[in-house]
């Protein structure tokens, strides 16, 4: 018996069926290399190679910040804290290798040094975390003006006239501030 026209337009979109399933399978089973916490990590540290390795995760499931190369994090210093199994993204890791200020500055901001002694109202009682205001005074008696020219402006660090840290001698000076 001869198969007639229909047979073969039959058979032809059955082939086309599962050539599309089959590629609808690759699709949803693909999987890409990203790197993931071993344990849970807490920042700030300097990133070894046992602390991190690379897992495949579903494709559909990757975050378009993931890191996929251990050499893109080893060395380099973490900026939050990381659940171990956690993919790491390219935003925990602090940009070059140290760990200064760029951990604690937020993104668009810069650090900003502003003295301040124990007599312009500091008195030991702002710490970093805090959020100060930032006001400015002028002139004598009743002339005096006062304006407030930042408000709750972030404290990155205490620090003394030489640059140590408050927690270094307990004479602070001045404060880094996170300003825009």
């Amino acid at each position: 018996m001869r198969a007639g026209w229909r047979t073969w337009a039959s058979l032809a979109v059955a082939v086309l069926a599962g050539l599309t399933a089959y590629r609808v399978y690759l699709d949803a089973t693909a999987a890409l290399p990203v790197v993931v916490a071993n344990r849970d990590l807490t920042a700030p540290v300097k990133i070894e190679p046992d602390m991190v390795s690379v897992a495949l995760r579903p494709a559909a499931a990757v975050h378009p910040s993931a890191v996929t190369s251990l050499e893109d994090v080893v060395g380099r210093v973490l900026r939050r804290d990381v659940v171990g199994g956690e993919v790491v993204l390219a935003t925990d890791i602090a940009p070059g290798e140290g760990a200064g200020l760029s951990l604690a500055l937020p993104p668009g901001r810069q650090a900003f040094f502003l003295p301040a002694g124990l007599e312009q109202g500091l008195g030991g009682a702002v710490a970093a975390g805090d959020r100060v205001d930032v006001i400015f005074v002028g002139g004598d008696g009743p002339a005096a003006v006062a304006r407030t020219l930042l408000e709750a402006v972030p404290v990155l660090q205490v620090r003394d006239e030489e640059g140590r840290r408050l927690e270094e001698d307990g004479r602070p000076l001045g404060v880094l501030l996170a300003v825009t």
